[in-house]
C-alpha cells in the first residue's frame, strides 16, 4: 500500500484538480475548469490525499447546511492508487470531521 497523508488545508491547484477528475473520467467537471475550482473552493469541507512526493492521489468533498446535514458530493481516487485504502481513508476523514451535526470540527 502506498504511503499517503490526508490534508484539509484546501491547497489544490486547478491543474491538479483537472488531472484527478480526468483520471476517473468525470468530464462534466473538467469541461469548465474555473467552475470546477470554484466548486471545490465553495464546498463546506474538502480533504485530499497526497503521496510522499506531494502528488494528489485523491479528494473528497462535502456540502453542508452547517446545522443538520452534510452530504458527501465527491470521492475520487486516481486509478493508479485505487484499491490501496485511499478512498476509505478519505471517506473516514470526511465522515469524522463533518460529524453528526453536519459541522466540520
Amino acid at each position: 500500500m502506498p504511503a499517503f497523508t490526508l490534508s484539509t488545508d484546501g491547497a489544490v491547484s486547478e491543474p491538479e484538480l483537472l488531472s484527478l477528475y480526468s483520471s476517473v473520467g468525470w468530464s462534466a467537471y473538467t469541461n469548465d475548469p474555473h467552475l470546477l475550482g470554484r466548486a471545490i473552493r465553495s464546498s463546506s469541507f474538502v480533504v485530499v490525499a497526497r503521496d510522499d512526493e506531494g502528488a494528489l492521489m485523491g479528494l473528497a468533498r462535502a456540502i453542508s447546511d452547517d446545522a443538520t446535514i452534510a452530504y458527501i458530493q465527491d470521492i475520487l481516487v486516481n486509478p493508479e492508487f485505487q484499491g490501496a485504502g485511499v478512498g476509505r481513508a478519505l471517506f473516514g476523514h470526511a465522515k469524522k470531521d463533518t460529524g453528526t451535526s453536519g459541522r466540520p470540527s
